[in-house]
């Protein structure tokens, strides 16, 4: 939305790849979608994994897509001692409805679009 359209994903990923962007996932195995606790626990150990890479990746800004792992992402920049005016926002995960899909759309590129403003 915020750079124009995409006619694929691909073309998007490869533009998102020249921008210096990554995408980054908390765990990095399968996850368990049916046992919340297991999926808690899961995501808790990968926080740690995390930490490492974004201390090597060192980010400015940091988009979560999704609003249940805020937290341990949070805590992954906090172990990786980022700048403290490390940009961090987070949107709803774009399943489960239409709605999640079109807020987690418009959050990005209101991210993107406060984000290239204010740097």
């Amino acid at each position: 939305m915020q750079f124009g359209n995409f006619e694929t994903d691909i073309d998007f990923l490869a533009f998102f790849k020249e921008m210096k962007c990554k995408i980054e996932y908390l765990v990095t195995e399968v996850i368990d979608r049916k046992d919340k606790k297991i999926r808690q626990k899961q995501r808790s150990e990968s926080v740690d994994s995390l930490s490492k890479r974004l201390r090597i990746y060192r980010p400015k800004c940091i988009i979560i897509i999704m609003k249940d792992i805020e937290n341990f992402v949070l805590m992954a920049v906090e172990r990786a001692n980022l700048p403290e005016d490390l940009f961090i926002k987070s949107v709803p995960f774009p399943a489960m409805s239409e709605k999640n899909r079109i807020n987690c759309e418009l959050g990005i590129a209101k991210i993107l679009k406060d984000y290239v403003v204010g740097h």
